[in-house]
């Protein structure tokens, strides 16, 4: 039970930013095809998170640190690419 909550913290710790950023990349920044990337791989990535607490617990859970890999570089990404144009815009 306590690996089903942290899955759920886990998503609601991250999903909302990756969606703010998709958002807002839309609508100053991005094109559709690269809107479309980052949604698939935030997709893909919290998909083989759910998968990998599916798992039981082993010392490596290489789907989970995949997912998480995955999550973070996107709204790494993301947040980069939007606030590079912000500034080099101007």
């Amino acid at each position: 039970m306590n690996r089903r909550i942290r899955a759920h913290a886990n998503f609601v710790e991250t999903v909302p930013l990756a969606v703010i950023l998709l958002w807002i990349g839309e609508i100053h920044v991005f094109e559709p095809q690269v809107v479309h990337s980052f949604g698939i791989t935030l997709v893909v990535s919290r998909l083989l998170h759910a998968f990998g607490m599916l798992i039981p617990k082993r010392s490596t859970n290489r789907f989970r640190q995949l997912g998480m890999a995955l999550t973070m570089t996107m709204i790494g990404v993301a947040s980069l690419w939007i606030l590079g144009a912000i500034v080099f815009n101007q």
